[in-house]
């Protein structure tokens, strides 16, 4: 059975999504940021037959989040997801045959691992950038694999998840301009998914990347961080910032 959360079922969300894991933070992370008023943002929960809740879902526009458990009844929300409609779904396994994205992979922070980074003479840490900056930066580097949101939807989200303290972004500039950022895309109680790093072609290799990443993991000692990447792509990169 599959129930629309309202306010009598939301402690039953918040119960079920209170994990460590990166798709119960992104359904914890919409619902603190927009809470059950907006239509465009919609959570329902999945419930076994004994009426306990076996899997999360969280729509936001046509982007589906769904956190899955072992008793998770993978082809009733096959049924239900199809039924309402979908442009992207994000789980941890398939749900819809051919709908997921089987390049990406997940890593996780090892603390042990991280390092505080030094300041290259000429670099500031930025704790607070302008988004309009940010955007221009992530625009600068647009290329194939990395997606970059139309400007509307970027500036309302991050600005209104910054406000809700669900979202964190770290940049550096270098000599006055903005030349490097890294940013979380979703963050609760638990834990934290890093989604974006970026550095401008003309700063690149010089640690200004792993610096902002090393920097926002500083800034969220008692969360869990994520990131995910493409299989082939960025390794090494997250792996000497500390991830595995």
């Amino acid at each position: 059975m599959i129930l629309l959360v309202d306010q009598s079922r939301i402690d039953d969300l918040k119960a079920l999504t209170y994990k460590s894991d990166i798709y119960a933070c992104r359904v914890e992370c919409l619902l603190e940021s927009y809470g059950l008023k907006y239509t465009f943002a919609q959570f329902h929960i999945q419930y076994d037959e004994s009426g306990k809740p076996v899997s999360a879902i969280a729509k936001y526009y046509s982007d589906m989040t769904v956190y899955l458990t072992a008793n998770s009844n993978i082809p009733e929300l096959a049924e239900f997801i199809e039924c309402i409609g979908f442009g992207s779904i994000s789980s941890s396994k398939p749900i819809i045959p051919g709908i997921y994205r089987e390049d990406e992979v997940i890593m996780k922070l090892d603390r042990s691992l991280l390092t505080r980074p030094c300041l290259p003479e000429g670099a500031q840490i930025i704790t607070e950038p302008e988004l309009n900056e940010v955007y221009k930066l992530i625009s600068s580097c647009r290329e194939s694999g990395f997606e970059v949101p139309q400007y509307e939807d970027f500036i309302i989200d991050m600005s209104h998840k910054l406000r809700h303290s669900t979202a964190l972004c770290t940049a550096v500039s270098y000599n006055g301009e903005l030349a490097a950022f890294s940013m979380t895309v979703a963050q609760s109680i638990k834990c934290a998914v890093i989604g974006a790093t970026a550095v401008k072609k003309q700063y690149r290799r010089r640690g200004l990347g792993s610096l902002c990443v090393k920097e926002l993991c500083f800034r969220l000692p008692d969360r869990d961080i994520f990131i995910v990447r493409q299989r082939e792509k960025n390794l090494e990169f997250y792996t000497n910032a500390g991830f595995c």
